[in-house]
């Protein structure tokens, strides 16, 4: 069925999300391999990288030059810009998920949070399309790809993105 303008700003948000969670982790990769060729090692995650940051920013670093620390400055407004923006746009998806009754019963399965909730009902509505729950699965790819010729039947994997 054709979607309703709720659901076409939900996944709007979530297309928006999607992008900023790429551009951040491009952000801190990049970072990451540029403070290397200085000698700083970096550890992965966010906070980690968060913590590096500020540590950069308050003390007087002797292994980065003038330039790279004024470029440093400007990389870590980008990254701060960027985790707002994405707080915003989780705070939003969490109203709307209390809020919306379908996302609240979507929260009660274990494992479905706000944001899974949303995305599920952004894409699926009320899943009146589905005549039960084994098509919806298949439409998902929770299901394992299936070959067969003739009386043999065998199933594939499921990959990482179904």
């Amino acid at each position: 069925p054709i979607k309703s303008l709720h659901q076409q700003d939900i996944q709007c948000l979530h297309r928006i999300r999607e992008r900023c969670v790429r551009n951040r982790t491009g952000l801190v990769n990049q970072t990451r391999g540029l403070l290397s060729e200085f000698g700083v090692i970096a550890p992965q995650g966010l906070s980690s990288f968060n913590q590096l940051l500020r540590e950069l920013m308050e003390t007087k670093e002797n292994r980065l030059t003038p330039i790279f620390k004024s470029q440093l400055r400007c990389i870590a407004d980008e990254f701060y810009a960027i985790t707002d923006r994405l707080d915003e746009i989780n705070k939003e998806l969490k109203i709307l998920a209390e809020t919306i009754p379908a996302c609240r019963l979507l929260m009660t399965i274990p494992g479905i949070g706000c944001i899974n909730a949303t995305g599920l009902y952004s894409a699926i509505g009320n899943g009146s399309q589905f005549n039960n729950g084994r098509e919806l699965a298949v439409w998902l790819g929770l299901n394992p790809r299936q070959f067969g010729s003739g009386e043999k039947q065998t199933s594939g994997g499921i990959t990482k993105r179904g």
